[in-house]
């Protein structure tokens, strides 16, 4: 049986019904892809959700903008989703030069340890 338990992202027709439906690990994925790829003040009824990440995009990309994105995600993360225990926020980038934000989590309903890679900027 599922913890959790929502409407998949993007929106899919599901084999029994519409829309499609996910759960747990799937549907804690894609609210963090979301809420990271939200810029913050874009939702009018929830104006703290999102991050301010993408403000980033046009920045030198080295160690301070590393720590800007690891605190902006950090904290998105905290304020926004509640059904995950955050604890690594790794900031790199790839072999192209763009950035990545690689966020390790506890999901404590269920116990289990997760990782998840979002790419975050072009270097």
């Amino acid at each position: 049986m599922a913890t959790f338990l929502g409407i998949a992202f993007p929106f899919a027709q599901g084999p029994q019904s519409f829309p499609a439906q996910v759960s747990d690990d799937d549907l804690i994925q894609q609210a963090l892809i979301q809420l990271i790829g939200t810029p913050r003040g874009q939702r009018v009824m929830r104006p703290a959700y999102g991050t301010d990440a993408w403000k980033f995009v046009f920045e030198n990309n080295n160690a301070t903008l590393a720590a800007m994105i690891r605190t902006e995600v950090a904290r998105s993360i905290a304020v926004n989703e509640r059904r995950v225990v955050l604890y690594n926020v790794d900031v790199s980038q790839d072999d192209d030069g763009n950035t990545i934000c690689t966020i390790q989590y506890i999901i404590p309903a269920t116990s289990q340890k997760k990782s998840l890679t979002v790419p975050i900027a072009a270097g």
